[in-house]
């Protein structure tokens, strides 16, 4: 078990890693292959994409999870 578990901001060079991360994580749960990943990636290029809020978590030393918090859209917030 992982015991040195720390919450930070993502970096760009985090990027690969954490789709990589959900690709394997929604692999054949839902249905065949997944799309999660490349959501992920799409929402990362969206101007409306908050990269403040986008963080990943490690543990001894490599990525274990990530988080995304809020995407603002105008007039709106929506959960991601």
């Amino acid at each position: 078990m992982t015991e040195n578990v720390v919450i930070r901001q993502e970096r760009a060079e985090n990027e690969a890693t954490v789709e990589n991360l959900v690709r394997e994580a929604f692999w054949n749960v839902y249905r065949p292959g997944c799309l999660e990943h490349y959501v992920l990636h799409r929402l990362r290029a969206s101007p409306n994409f908050v990269r403040e809020l986008a963080f990943v978590m490690e543990g001894d030393g490599r990525i274990i999870g990530q988080i995304k918090e809020k995407l603002k859209l105008p007039g709106q917030l929506f959960e991601a």
